[in-house]
């Protein structure tokens, strides 16, 4: 994306004079800067290419970098600011809205970025990023009204069943949707298909938390014949994920093996595994105080 910019702001200013030459400087040492991680220079040599030139039409392109450098710096409100002064000049442009969107998500402003994927969705209906993050936020509110036992969830479910299947019809390529639709699948106990859709979302991208949700459905339905092989071909990919080895420790557990149990929960938990996962499979009576 970064190469496209600057191309397009090389071919805009490659005939102009004087202070064209010298906004290209700053964009150009920007985007060297930009590929080192050398955040704060890349930072000062984008104001100062904004600066030289305010009034160029292909800012916003600045602003969108501006505030991609910002978010690496962990500095959320100033990329917000970036990205918002960029949509002023282009509101149509839909990698502002999508950024702007993914950083107000990081910083749990889940209403005003949900604001910015509509958006995008109004300019372009099938693009892909705010689709998907359209489907995922659909989702997670019908599992959280699932836990607060809202008479809604069966319609929350339908809803995200619906934006799930749309993501995996136009964007086969994206994991996402089948993903989704399998953990919807697990919520109405169909097995069979949960484990197909699962399957198909690790084929496209092999996430580590699909494995698990994937082990962990054939865990809980007594399918022991693929979750040996299924943890194992997860643990290639990711040898260092605890909360994969303490599925390791629970299949061990299961059938029986005490000694290769503890030693893989042991192997969890110093890879980090999820306290309250350790909790739930080893010591699921212990008293809370």
């Amino acid at each position: 994306m970064r190469k496209s910019i600057l191309l397009i702001v090389c071919l805009f200013c490659a005939f102009l004079p004087g202070k064209a030459q010298t906004y290209m400087q700053y964009v150009d040492s920007a985007d060297k800067f930009i590929k080192k991680a050398m955040w704060k220079e890349a930072e000062e040599t984008t104001i100062a290419a904004l600066r030289t030139m305010p009034g160029n039409k292909l800012n916003y392109l600045l602003w969108s970098n501006l505030g991609d450098i910002r978010a690496n710096m962990e500095q959320y409100d100033e990329a917000i600011e970036a990205f918002t002064i960029g949509l002023a000049s282009r509101p149509d442009y839909i990698p502002l809205l999508n950024k702007r969107a993914y950083t107000l998500l990081k910083m749990n402003r889940t209403e005003e970025a949900v604001a910015d994927i509509d958006a995008a969705l109004q300019i372009d209906s099938l693009a892909e990023w705010p689709m998907k993050m359209h489907a995922i936020l659909s989702l997670q509110n019908a599992e959280e009204a699932a836990k607060q036992k809202n008479p809604n969830v069966a319609q929350l479910y339908k809803n995200a069943e619906k934006e799930m299947s749309r993501l995996a019809k136009h964007h086969p390529n994206c994991a996402t949707g089948f993903e989704g639709l399998g953990r919807i699948a697990i919520q109405r106990g169909d097995v069979d298909q949960a484990d197909k859709l699962l399957r198909q979302a690790i084929e496209i991208e092999p996430e580590s938390s699909t494995y698990f949700t994937l082990i962990l459905l054939n865990i809980e339905n007594g399918r022991h014949q693929t979750v040996r092989e299924d943890v194992n071909n997860a643990l290639k990919r990711y040898p260092k994920d605890g909360n994969l080895y303490l599925l390791k420790s629970v299949i061990h557990k299961m059938d029986y093996e005490t000694k290769e149990s503890e030693k893989f929960k042991k192997i969890a938990i110093g890879y980090g595994a999820n306290h309250q996962l350790v909790e739930q499979f080893f010591y699921p009576n212990k008293q809370k105080y």
